[in-house]
């Protein structure tokens, strides 16, 4: 519902989401969650901001994760809270991230049985965070493990160093359409690593994601070739892939830099961006389709576009790169003023545009 509310008194449940609308204004207001339910606060989709006139109180709030809200004529103290982006006028305290070990064998994230502070140790903590590093190892589980993904799962980092054991992660039974996870710090995983709730999804963020969300310093991604589902970058952070990385759908960039660290970069279907910029120096990359007006940088590089678009319209360095097209109707469309060494189109029953 698209309106302005003018409130006395805002209570937010905890382990809710709220959608604002564009104004909103209230005396007190009272959003207390806990570690194991975060209260989520952001604006209706596909406004920009949500402005909060406070009316000169002063208010403090636990465990929230904020995103496009403005505060003025009054004050917010957030504890244990995240600054999703784009949040003024909220004074964020500082947090203690923990470091939890998953135990007890298979199970459901949001399940406080699988969390301990000791690795291999009783089990009971409050959920991961996203200051909490997780810990997934041979002391996890007696034999090979499943972890099931139900709503949105945070961490900061996820390690996964099982060395004797496979790993698969899996959406649970009726999860929500909008299961993702939501790292805030980086991802290392080990050979024995599975995804696999498919890769059902789009750009615009349905299907279950894994989301880098930090608006500040590097994310670092090391997969082992492990192949991802859908993957996006949020906010403001840098995020640098390690080595060879597949997507079993779609990537979609964000604001800051991604750089694929001259490896390998493939995605099944499209690579989208329109924000910050997408660098891969001397790497190798595919994608099914590739579209964005962000900044590119991808000189001495060689692209291969195995559907019909390939489809650049942003700041491109491009110099020395070679570009595969390999379907039969490929559509290029690319503003760059540098030199190219080859543009192949390899289907012989090619007409392109």
């Amino acid at each position: 519902m698209e309106c302005n509310l003018e409130l006395d008194t805002l209570t937010l449940a905890a382990g809710s989401a709220y959608w604002f609308p564009s104004s909103l204004q209230f005396k007190r207001l009272y959003a207390t969650g806990n570690c194991n339910g975060y209260i989520s606060m952001r604006p209706i989709d596909g406004l920009a901001l949500s402005n909060w006139n406070a009316l000169g109180s002063s208010n403090t709030i636990q465990y929230a994760l904020l995103e496009k809200i403005a505060v003025s004529n009054g004050s917010i103290t957030a504890g244990n809270s995240i600054n999703n982006g784009s949040v003024t006028g909220i004074t964020f305290g500082t947090s203690m991230g923990r470091t939890l070990f998953w135990v007890g064998g298979s199970g459901a994230w949001q399940d406080t049985a699988h969390w301990s502070l000791v690795s291999g140790g009783p089990g009971g903590e409050c959920l991961p965070g996203p200051s909490d590093s997780v810990v997934i190892n041979n002391n996890s589980a007696p034999s090979n493990l499943t972890v099931s993904l139900d709503g949105v799962c945070m961490a900061r980092d996820l390690i996964v160093a099982t060395t004797t054991k496979s790993l698969t992660f899996n959406k649970a039974t009726g999860s929500s359409a909008q299961t993702s996870l939501d790292l805030y710090g980086s991802m290392k995983l080990s050979p024995l690593t599975t995804f696999s709730w498919g890769y059902g999804g789009d750009i615009w963020g349905t299907g279950t994601w894994i989301r880098f969300r930090a608006i500040s310093g590097t994310q670092t991604v090391e997969s082992h070739g492990r192949l991802l589902p859908l993957v996006q970058k949020l906010n403001t952070a840098n995020v640098l892939f390690l080595d060879s990385t597949r997507i079993g759908q779609y990537f979609q960039d964000g604001a800051g830099i991604v750089d694929a660290g001259g490896n390998y970069f493939s995605t099944a279907a499209d690579h989208w961006g329109s924000q910050g910029t997408f660098r891969n120096i001397g790497g190798k990359m595919k994608f099914a389709r590739w579209f964005g007006n962000n900044t590119i940088d991808v000189p001495n590089s060689s692209i291969e576009i195995n559907e019909r678009y390939l489809n650049l319209t942003g700041s491109i360095n491009s110099k020395g790169a070679l570009i595969k097209l390999t379907f039969e109707e490929p559509e290029m469309t690319y503003s760059s003023p540098d030199t190219l060494v080859r543009v192949e189109f390899t289907n012989p029953n090619a007409q392109g545009r």
